[in-house]
C-alpha cells in the first residue's frame, strides 16, 4: 500500500535548510519549506515522502528516527489512522 508521509520539523535557521535539504534527498524524500502568512513561527521545513509498506507504523517510527538522527527535531509527531 503506497501513503504519504509529512513530518513537520521546528523551524530551522536559514543556515540548516541545506542540511535539511539533504537529509531529506538521502532519505528519498523531498524537502518543504511551508511558509504561513503569520504566526510565531511563518517558516516550516517539512519532509515529504511517498512511501510503500504493508506496516505504516513501522516506516513512520524509521523516518522519524532517520530526521532526528540527523539532529532535526519534529513537532506534531501523529500517525495517521
Amino acid at each position: 500500500m503506497y501513503y504519504e508521509l509529512h513530518l513537520t520539523a521546528t523551524p530551522q535557521p536559514s543556515s540548516v535548510l541545506p542540511r535539511f535539504q539533504t537529509t531529506c534527498a538521502d532519505l528519498e524524500g523531498k524537502a518543504v519549506l511551508i511558509e504561513l502568512p503569520e504566526g510565531e513561527h511563518p517558516q516550516q521545513p517539512m519532509f515529504s515522502a511517498v512511501i510503500q509498506s504493508d506496516d505504516y507504523q513501522t516506516v513512520f517510527e524509521q523516518y522519524v528516527q532517520s530526521l532526528r538522527d540527523a539532529g532535526l527535531t519534529l513537532d506534531n509527531l501523529v500517525l495517521p489512522q
